[in-house]
């Protein structure tokens, strides 16, 4: 294989090449509908920014680059095309770049041959028309190998500058842009320690700090309390590990399960490196450092447990110049490569433009037929046959998400968010939208037909059914007893018979239970809820009850309660986040009256970043209990407020959050006074972690840690079993004592190792400029775990 000149020909098929990689990128861009990742970045950067940093340093594997263009192009456009736009360019500009890399490397026609592969590649193409970030990073690390050989070759070191330029978009697209930065330090170095490159020592040391510095703030920023550790790390023997990278790099050669395939294309790949290394060892070096060492960093870090394809698609132009190396060996004139090149593109421009059409380029392209993610269809298709009364409930969150995002596009109102029901709508239809993910609301399609007996069931697609559900509704409670509470039902069809009124809300069940939620942002919903009293006279104290979740920044929940025709009492529950649980309204009536009208009111704001795309579930109303404990002429039932207050106190079980040690705490905190009743009790399984355990079954031990403002809402990680309680107070100047977390065990039951329970600071409650808090362990199950001596953690 020899180097070749340029000339008409070759710039003839480049242009060409070009041209039909754009056309194939561009073509019918906005018809297929989105498939579930993707429409997770319009969802998320339709949010204030706040929220998409958020997102970025503590859920997502990317950084914020990607998202903050999607969100400049949501001001103009929320289309389809408009959004995969920036996508498609960019893998029509790798063509070019992949073309400048082949003659950079051997000549004309390596870059002819490896254009027209990355032209025709399957996952490249998918990449290009995608609303990722994964081909924009192609493009640009295609770019930064381009400027490497370069400046290595020329000895510029304006062009390094460029391409610490370039390398701080890659790695602002992608986290693991990192190990790419690695790759290009190593080379220069062994190039210089060679005696190959005219760079000066210097100058490649420069460039070394440079990317380290890159890598670090990178990892500073976001990759450090992200789950990017957690998305990929996960234990694997290392055969399996080489297998999932193994897999990963053949789909980027040939995306569909192909296996024969792969094995031919792994094979060309193979011989094509070896062609290259002979021709030109530097060149063959270059290639295979770059293929094989980021996915080797990863088995090495043993991160390749959720790795998919995507993740190692930088191969794909490294893969295309080490195969076009066979074709480019033929011993033909410059003009007839050019010509077979062309032709190559031509018959592959053929092939998917016509009987790989529906790959690509029609509606339901993307679609997981598995999963069901056709959620442009679908959100036209389920609100069809819905009257104005009905009700819809989807089982999974980002199927719900990625349907309003099509549904808030099309005729108003949108009937997954426009949801309302009256005290006039005694019969309603009660839609569930179920696709392969059923969550907590049954085990499958058969088991919720069981459990819930639907009237119809429509399959919509493979593993997406809609089932129809009829509600006579009773939105009225009946009280009768005085100091029995009366409990809103919480499962599916009696939330739906029950609530008085709604609107802009729904229900939804999870791990924690069911709940009901707000539909849309910074937009209030509503639950109304009438309570009848029969109990004869006028009850003088009234105990609401009220269960809630509020972890997201800004949302707030209020509750109203109204006697009959009168004007409507406010009661400020919750702003957020907030790390209690349930609230309780005690209402003082003197005056007869009929009914009790109980509004609750949520609204959640766009602030919390969740993975579905939304954030809606950070503002729960749970339920709700309603106790009439007294009459104007006599006392509260005796123990009916006690009764009410203990309920309280024992639903503190309800706290836990998430089941997760943290891993570190930028807390300031030290241990001011321990009770000698306390000791602390390595733990084997959890290294690092202890237990503070009490040694007395029945004295009550405690301590007193004192903590530096900066942080309010903090996570803590008690633990109780049977008879035993953990309590946690902050202690003011004056005296105060006030209770941040009450914990009782329940029977003989362990609560979760590693549940994790919120308190929030007063920042009012100061002693000498800090805060100090107390906590209190009583019997012999009482624990408050701790890492190397640290009990609390920011949140």
């Amino acid at each position: 294989m020899r180097p070749v000149s340029g000339g008409t020909p070759a710039q003839a098929c480049l242009a060409f090449l070009v041209a039909l990689g754009f056309v194939l990128r561009v073509y019918n861009l906005g018809v297929p509908s989105q498939w579930m990742d993707e429409i997770l970045v319009p969802l998320n950067a339709s949010h204030p920014m706040e929220y998409i940093l958020e997102l970025s340093r503590r859920i997502e594997v990317h950084s914020p680059f990607f998202y903050m263009i999607v969100k400049a192009l949501l001001a103009a456009d929320s289309g389809d095309f408009l959004l995969r736009l920036p996508s498609a360019l960019a893998g029509a500009a790798t063509i070019w770049v992949v073309f400048q890399l082949g003659r950079e490397l051997h000549g004309d026609r390596l870059g002819l041959y490896a254009a027209a592969l990355i032209a025709l590649n399957t996952h490249h193409l998918y990449l290009s028309r995608y609303i990722r970030p994964y081909g924009l990073t192609v493009f640009l690390f295609s770019l930064t190998l381009l400027l490497m050989l370069r400046a290595e070759k020329s000895g510029r070191r304006g062009l390094l500058a460029w391409l610490l330029v370039a390398d701080a978009f890659m790695v602002l697209l992608h986290n693991l842009g990192v190990l790419v930065l690695a790759a290009q330090a190593f080379y220069l170095i062994v190039r210089r320690a060679a005696g190959r490159s005219p760079l000066s020592w210097l100058a490649v040391a420069g460039f070394s700090a440079c990317t380290a510095a890159l890598g670090a703030g990178a990892w500073f920023f976001f990759m450090r309390s992200s789950i990017v550790g957690e998305f990929l790390a996960q234990p694997m023997p290392l055969g399996d590990s080489l297998a999932v990278v193994g897999e990963n790099f053949l789909r980027n050669l040939f995306s569909f399960d192909a296996p024969w395939v792969w094995g031919g294309f792994a094979l060309w790949f193979l011989a094509g490196l070896m062609l290259l290394w002979r021709a030109d060892a530097w060149s063959g070096f270059i290639v295979a450092l770059f293929v094989f060492l980021p996915p080797l960093a990863l088995v090495g870090a043993g991160m390749t447990w959720n790795l998919w394809p995507r993740h190692l698609s930088h191969v794909i132009p490294l893969a295309a110049l080490a195969m076009a190396a066979l074709p480019a060996s033929l011993r033909l004139t410059g003009s007839r490569h050019a010509l077979l090149a062309a032709s190559l593109g031509m018959a592959g421009g053929v092939v998917f433009l016509w009987p790989a059409h529906d790959r690509f380029y029609e509606v339901d392209s993307y679609r997981d037929r598995v999963i069901g993610t056709n959620y442009k269809l679908l959100a036209r298709e389920v609100p069809s046959g819905m009257g104005p009364a009905d009700a819809l409930v989807v089982t999974n969150d980002y199927f719900r998400n990625g349907l309003n995002w099509y549904a808030d596009r099309g005729p108003q109102p949108n009937r997954f968010r426009s949801q309302t029901i009256t005290p006039q709508d005694r019969a309603i239809r009660l839609h569930v939208l179920a696709n392969l993910h059923y969550g907590y609301f049954a085990k499958g399609w058969q088991d919720f037909e069981e459990r819930h007996r639907p009237e119809s069931v429509r399959r919509l697609e493979e593993n997406v059914r809609l089932f129809t559900l009829p509600v006579e509704r009773d939105p009225v409670f009946t009280v009768r007893e005085r100091s029995r509470p009366v409990a809103v039902p919480m499962d599916l069809a009696g939330f739906y018979r029950s609530v008085g009124a709604l609107r802009d809300a729904v229900f939804f069940q999870d791990a924690r239970g069911p709940f009901a939620m707000a539909t849309r942002n910074n937009s209030e919903a509503m639950l109304e809820y009438v309570f009848a009293n029969e109990t004869g006279g006028a009850p003088g104290t009234i105990v609401l009850n009220l269960f809630y979740r509020n972890t997201g920044k800004g949302n707030h929940l209020t509750v109203e309660t109204a006697f009959d025709g009168e004007a409507p009492a406010p009661h400020p529950i919750s702003m957020g986040p907030d790390p209690r649980s349930q609230a309780g309204i005690v209402l003082e009536r003197a005056a007869p009256f009929s009914r009790l009208t109980v509004r609750v009111k949520m609204v959640c704001a766009p602030l919390t970043p969740r993975f579905p795309g939304g954030n809606y579930e950070t503002l729960r109303f749970e339920g709700l209990e309603a106790s009439f404990c007294g009459s104007p002429d006599a006392p509260a039932t005796p123990g009916c407020l006690e009764a009410m207050a203990e309920r309280r106190r024992d639903n503190a079980l309800r706290n836990f959050l998430a089941e997760r040690f943290l891993a570190a705490s930028t807390v300031k905190q030290k241990i001011d006074s321990v009770s000698p009743l306390l000791r602390n009790v390595p733990d084997e399984q959890m290294p690092g972690w202890s237990r503070l355990e009490s040694t007395s079954p029945d004295t009550a031990a405690s301590l007193v840690a004192e903590l530096q403002p900066g942080r309010e809402l903090l996570a803590v990680y008690p633990r109780v079993g049977g008879g035993s309680a953990v309590a946690l107070y902050q202690l003011g100047p004056d005296g105060r004592r006030e209770e941040l977390l009450a914990l009782r065990g329940r029977e003989s039951a362990w609560t979760p190792v590693s549940g994790q329970y919120p308190i929030r600071l007063d920042p009012s409650l100061r002693v000498g400029g800090a805060y100090r808090v107390e906590a209190v362990l009583v019997g012999r199950w009482a624990q408050l775990w701790n890492n190397n001596g640290t009990i609390f953690f920011e949140q």
